[in-house]
């Protein structure tokens, strides 16, 4: 009898912190957007064919160590050259993409690397031994900032002890905690070679960056390291695929697709929204969302949420108001992110 006293007891206390942390049903859902982009520059006339140069790629930070700048100079380019070559069979384009292993045949055996900022006779030679009218160049910088630290989680010790008539006590014990900023700075650019001068310079306003955190959680967490994070290549990647879909779409016609997790907040309208969502009701998780807002104005998950389902349905100007409020209520990277995509993307949606 007395195990199935302590069994209660300890599901009474952890009930009831649950209650006082604010815990209570949260609902999840995962939204595909899509945007399809028109070029506001285009390729420069008379322009059919064109050759992906190898990148640069660089790296700073407290991480940078780690970071393989001959692996991502090769991985930068030859992501540039699929969307390249995607998006101009898809619409019929009428480019020739230079091939990429031929392109690096003819600069290894020329001793033309051509992966900085090299200018004039190199620029001529280079298009004429590919047999191309246009160049794609560029760098991009990577930042991996990493910091380790500590967090307190409740012991596991502490609720079998006050279970067992040990005293109210509730002792924590200090575990690691991690977070890690990586941050990717491009610049591309697209060479006329008849002119020899550049005919689209791109470089982002800001760079683009993912941040994440882990902290060991309050009842009875472990320690979290980067391996508890989200693996840094694939970061990386999303960041460059990003970059290379804004430099690209200012020249030809371009889709991009991407996914967006969400989570609703403890309230009951809130979690109908992204149960909704699932079933593919945008207009009712929005009504759902409006709901939660008008009873709790600083719910930040709803307005992001809100801003989801809103941009989803190319409602651009209405899913900007939605992520400014979240941005208002809380600062997430997550909702400054979608906030300056929907900026920097709506008006060529």
């Amino acid at each position: 009898m007395r195990t199935s006293r302590a069994t209660a007891v300890v599901l009474l206390a952890l009930c009831s912190m649950a209650l006082v942390t604010g815990c209570g049903p949260k609902e999840k859902a995962t939204l595909a957007i899509e945007y399809n982009f028109q070029p506001d520059r285009g390729m420069p006339p008379g322009m059919r064919s064109v050759a992906v140069m190898q990148l640069e790629a660089q790296s700073e930070g407290t991480a940078g160590s780690e970071f393989d700048e001959n692996k991502w100079q090769e991985i930068v380019a030859e992501m540039m050259h699929r969307r390249l070559t995607v998006a101009n069979e898809k619409h019929g384009l009428g480019l020739t993409v230079a091939d990429r292993a031929s392109t690096k045949e003819v600069m290894k055996e020329k001793d033309l690397a051509l992966s900085g900022m090299a200018e004039g006779a190199e620029l001529a030679e280079a298009s004429k031994l590919l047999g191309v009218q246009g160049l794609i160049r560029g760098r991009v910088i990577v930042k991996i900032d990493k910091q380790e630290g500590k967090g307190r989680s409740m012991k596991a010790s502490s609720i079998w002890g006050w279970a067992y008539g040990g005293g109210g006590s509730m002792d924590t014990e200090e575990s690691s905690a991690v977070r890690r900023t990586i941050t990717v700075t491009p610049s591309f650019r697209l060479v006329d070679a008849g002119t020899g001068k550049d005919w689209f310079t791109w470089a982002p306003d800001k760079p683009f960056m993912q941040s994440e955190a882990k902290k060991p959680g309050f009842f009875f967490g472990s320690g979290q390291t980067e391996a508890n994070l989200e693996p840094r290549d694939e970061i990386i990647a999303m960041c460059v695929e990003d970059a290379i879909v804004e430099f690209l779409s200012h020249l030809i016609p371009l889709e991009y697709d991407f996914k967006i997790e969400l989570e609703s907040s403890s309230n009951k309208a809130c979690a109908m929204g992204v149960k909704l969502i699932r079933g593919e009701d945008y207009e009712g998780a929005l009504s759902q969302f409006d709901a939660a807002l008008l009873e709790n104005p600083e719910d930040d998950k709803a307005a992001f949420a809100a801003g989801v389902v809103s941009e989803k349905l190319g409602k651009y100007d209405q899913a900007l108001e939605y992520y400014k409020k979240a941005c208002v209520i809380e600062q997430d990277p997550a909702y400054t992110e979608a906030r300056d995509r929907v900026k920097a993307h709506k008006a060529r949606a």
